[in-house]
């Protein structure tokens, strides 16, 4: 996770979130959706990007609203799926 931008701002601008589905959700500085990234391998670390996308407007820009956002994404495309 970048520390630079953290010193200068004191808040941290890149998030990561991987809740053990295979797949980690990547929320950049100045990104204004979540990338998904599905896990390949871990040894080494390998992750491939699937192309979806999760809308973070109206998200704060906190650890925890990007989990509650990933959440709702992940029960929405299973109930569409």
């Amino acid at each position: 996770m970048p520390r630079a931008a953290a010193a200068q701002t004191g808040m941290i601008d890149w998030f990561r979130y991987s809740p053990g589905d295979h797949h980690v959700y990547a929320w950049g500085p100045g990104d204004d959706e979540i990338r998904v990234l599905r896990i390949t391998g871990t040894d080494p670390w390998v992750t491939v990007d699937t192309g979806d996308r999760i809308d973070t407007t109206g998200v704060a820009r906190t650890a925890e609203s990007m989990r509650a956002a990933v959440v709702l994404w992940k029960a929405r495309k299973g109930a569409a799926g």
